[in-house]
C-alpha cells in the first residue's frame, strides 16, 4: 500500500485487486478500484502532483490510472516486484529479478532498459535514490542506470528488510533468520534478538525501530537504550 493522502492509502493485492482505503475515526472505509485475476499485484506508487496509481504486476504488466484515463503497458522485465521513484524525482524505477526499467511519468512510456548480471531480492532506498540487494550479499545504489554504485553489505546473511535514518545515522538490515543489525556511521554493528523467522519490514522513526516479521508480531524496538529488547505491540496467528 502507499498513502494517497492523510487519511486515504491505495493497497493492491497478488489477486489482481486495487483499492482505496480512506480512514474516517477509528473506521476504514474500502472501495474497489481494479479487479483481474489474471494480474498479481507486488507494489503501488502514487504521483503526489497528479495523483496518477501505477501498480505492478509479477506477469510483467504495469497498470496506470491517471484520473479517467487508464494504461495497461506491458513491461521488458523478468518477474517484476518493485516500483521506485529516480534520484531524479522526475521517472519511475521499474525493478524486475534481472532488470530494471525507466518509465518516464509524463508520457507514461519505457525510456531505457538495464540488464543485471545478478537477481535482485530486495528494493528500498538509501541517499534519496532506490536502493538494491542481490542474492551474491551486495547493495547497489541506483544514481541511474548508466550509475550504479555497488557495495558490499555490512553485515552477513541474506537481507529481507532495510531502513535508513540520517537523525541518528543508522542503517537497519532485517535478516531472513529474524535478526535485525543497527550499522552506524562509524562502522559499528548492534545485533538485535526477538524474531523468530524472517524479517518482513522494518522502519527507523528517531530512536525508535519499528519491525514486522513471519513469525506473526510487530515489535518497537527503543535503539538508544543499553540493552536493547523488543516491546510486543501486536501478535498474530499469520505472517506479517
Amino acid at each position: 500500500f502507499m498513502p494517497h493522502s492523510d487519511k486515504q492509502l491505495v493497497s493492491v493485492s497478488s489477486y489482481g485487486e486495487i483499492f482505496y482505503n480512506e480512514v474516517n475515526g477509528t473506521q476504514l472505509k474500502t472501495t474497489p478500484l481494479f479487479k483481474d485475476k489474471n494480474y498479481d499485484f507486488r507494489d503501488v506508487y502514487i504521483n503526489p502532483n497528479n495523483g496518477a496509481i501505477y501498480a505492478i504486476s509479477r506477469n510483467d504488466f504495469l497498470y496506470i490510472k491517471n484520473g479517467k484515463d487508464v494504461k495497461q503497458l506491458e513491461l521488458p522485465l523478468v518477474r517484476p516486484f518493485r516500483i521506485q521513484l529516480c534520484h531524479d524525482g522526475k521517472h519511475l524505477l521499474l525493478i524486475g529479478e534481472y532488470n530494471l526499467a525507466e518509465l518516464d511519468q509524463t508520457t507514461n512510456t519505457i525510456v531505457e532498459i538495464k540488464n543485471l548480471d545478478y537477481k535482485v531480492v530486495l528494493s528500498s532506498r538509501l541517499d534519496n535514490a532506490p536502493l538494491l540487494f542481490d542474492d551474491k550479499g551486495r547493495m547497489h545504489v541506483v544514481k541511474s542506470l548508466k550509475n550504479i554504485e555497488t557495495r558490499k553489505v555490512p553485515v552477513t546473511g541474506q537481507v529481507t528488510a532495510f531502513d535508513a535514518s540520517n537523525s541518528p545515522q543508522l542503517q537497519v538490515y532485517g535478516m531472513k533468520d529474524g535478526t535485525i543489525y543497527l550499522y552506524d556511521n562509524k562502522g559499528n554493528t548492534r545485533k538485535l534478538i526477538g524474531h523468530r523467522s524472517r524479517v518482513s519490514r522494518v522502519r527507523i522513526n528517531g530512536n525508535r525501530l519499528f519491525s514486522s516479521s513471519y513469525d506473526g508480531t510487530i515489535n518497537l524496538w527503543i535503539t538508544n537504550t543499553e540493552k536493547l529488547e523488543p516491546i510486543t505491540l501486536y501478535s498474530s496467528n499469520n505472517w506479517i
